[in-house]
């Protein structure tokens, strides 16, 4: 179980020492044959962590054995209960915290994010940071430390690389779950100087440093370090693009165009077998890193341009189409960057938005591959979040296009619209809506129906629908009504998709939001939208709000949609 825990189930999220853990799990499995207590000889913690790998396996072998098709709740049966005495360890744990302490947290939180309770996740972190804090990992070592003083030995080889990689794991998750959620960081780049873990697999470590044998080979724990270095630029592009301070629009715009150079020289410096190899000729272990980390950088883009979108009504007739004909023929990622075409010029609004619809079909057509392989679909908890935002940036774009003065509705272009094969707005369009609608379906088919990744699929089908919509002949006033009342009837329901409170879906969708940042034009349901907005939609599958946790209408519902709470009969 262990060896297939590090073999399937580790991607990016690598702060365990292998040979450390098979000696936990030894140790644990002669108490249980010796009919001792789980953590004697081994800690709470050390126990805690064996137990949620157990819980861990279990669970990946089920989606993997299902293809993700059962319910969550059943499928998770047997990895809860291991789950649950994982937490009943840590949960009686005395004294100081260890590294272990946060190790075991850490696992806490990746099962269940994997098993969609991702608001119980959120404050399992939220508990997991203190502690983190506490240990010191986000600090490099005292010089004294660092270099063995007189009286201080010099610190075990193993221990301080898993210091590192705890505290940068530990940062990647905060700050991808500050995306999904649309919540504030919890760590600050101003406050650490932890520096990345060395590049160098657990089999070639030792107590005193690196083994003198040690060949050069590609190394696993180089995608931790890429992970966290774009981890980095994601909290960038978060604090910089979307700042709820009153920014200029040409200055966010700025940020992003400067933010994308950044993205685009990382991707640039990973090692081969991280970019330039072709994914399906890597062995599974690379091929999830690969597609892992390439999944991010679309969603990196993304993140940074899709404000951009509602800027594209003051865009010319050619330019549109210079946009749709670099999506059509994107195979990888566009880099419209000046450096990938050595010309001395500044990105445009044009280039920005490229980037953005290249990003999002690149996303769409690599979900679209990992369907069918269980194995890779299911390695990675936030693949139904950048499918989410990769939909839905298709489905804003294709409800602009419909309202470009040059997008015949009925299927014919204006001349400046169609390029020189022949091909129009539409026919390129057309490519793109086909695969999102499939990935659509993947997304709605590998969940139940109380995930989160369910929300977005209903939400999705609305913007899907109000897409298709805005290609009839009817009025713009009346295309925001159906995505109004569809947000009220999820509310209604209790599903929370919309993310509001009843009677905020016409402030969302159509009214001032009060949100610093300044509005786009256009003449679409998305007029009035801000670019914190975008923020506001990753999070409308989760709640509950403060504004009507209490009310009389809406129960407050955990993860599973089952009601958190039952009230006294005597209220």
């Amino acid at each position: 179980m262990v060896q297939f825990y590090f073999d399937n189930c580790v991607v990016t999220y690598r702060c365990l020492h292998q040979a450390t853990v098979v000696q936990w799990a030894e140790a644990l499995l002669t108490n249980v044959e010796t009919a001792r207590p789980w953590h004697y000889e081994v800690g709470h913690a050390r126990a805690s962590i064996i137990i949620t790998i157990l819980a861990i396996v279990t669970l990946r072998q089920d989606k993997i054995r299902n293809n993700g098709t059962s319910d969550v709740s059943h499928m998770c049966a047997l990895g809860d209960a291991f789950f649950c005495l994982a937490t009943s360890l840590t949960d009686v744990e005395t004294g100081l915290p260890t590294l272990a302490s946060a190790q075991a947290r850490i696992l806490h939180v990746l099962y269940l994010l994997q098993t969609t309770r991702m608001n119980q996740a959120w404050y399992v972190f939220g508990g997991l940071v203190p502690i983190v804090s506490a240990l010191g990992l986000h600090r490099q070592s005292s010089f004294k430390h660092r270099t063995g003083g007189p009286h201080t030995p010099r610190d075990d080889f193993i221990l301080t690389q898993c210091r590192k990689r705890t505290f940068w794991v530990c940062y990647t998750i905060d700050k991808y779950l500050a995306v999904v959620f649309g919540r504030p960081r919890l760590y600050h780049d101003d406050d650490i100087n932890q520096g990345f873990p060395d590049c160098i697999n657990d089999e070639d470590m030792t107590t005193e440093g690196k083994a003198d044998t040690e060949p050069s080979i590609d190394c696993h724990v180089d995608s931790l370090i890429a992970h966290a270095k774009l981890a980095q630029l994601i909290d960038r592009i978060s604090r910089e693009v979307y700042s709820v301070k009153k920014v200029p629009k040409r200055e966010r715009l700025a940020s992003a165009q400067r933010l994308g150079l950044e993205l685009h020289e990382w991707n640039r410096s990973l090692p081969s077998h991280l970019g330039t190899v072709r994914i399906r000729s890597l062995i599974p272990p690379f091929r999830r890193q690969a597609s892992a980390l390439k999944l991010a950088y679309c969603h990196a883009i993304m993140h940074a341009n899709r404000p951009f979108l509602l800027g594209a009504a003051s865009l010319s007739a050619a330019q549109r189409n210079r946009v749709s004909s670099v999506v059509s023929g994107t195979k990888d990622l566009p880099d419209m960057s000046p450096l990938a075409s050595n010309a001395p010029r500044t990105m445009t609004l044009q280039d920005s938005i490229s980037e953005c619809l290249g990003a999002a079909k690149v996303a769409l057509e690599l979900v679209d591959s990992m369907s069918p392989d269980g194995a890779l679909f299911h390695a990675f908890w936030w693949t139904p979040y950048v499918t989410f935002c990769a939909l839905a940036v298709v489905y804003v774009w294709e409800i602009q296009q419909q309202q470009f003065p040059g997008f015949d509705k009925q299927g014919g272009d204006h001349p400046a619209t169609t390029n020189h094969a022949g091909l129009s707005s539409r026919d390129r369009l057309q490519g793109l809506l086909e695969l999102a609608q499939r990935c659509q379906r993947h997304l709605s088919q590998s969940t139940s129906a109380d995930s989160p990744s369910h929300r977005y699929s209903v939400i999705l089908e609305e913007l899907r629908k109000e897409a298709k919509l805005q290609g009839g002949a009817r009025p713009v006033e009346n295309s925001s009504t159906n995505v109004v009342h569809a947000a009220e009837e999820i509310a209604a329901s209790a599903m929370l998709a919309d993310g509001m409170p009843p009677g905020m879906s016409q402030d969302f969708y159509g009214g001032n939001s009060g949100v610093a940042g300044g509005t786009f034009v256009g003449g679409t349901i998305f007029d009035a939208w801000q670019t914190r907005d975008w923020m506001d939609l990753d999070s409308s599958a989760f709640g509950p709000y403060p504004d009507f946790i209490h009310g009389p209408m809406l129960p407050l519902l955990n993860d599973l949609g089952e009601p958190a709470f039952q009230p006294s009969p005597q209220i």
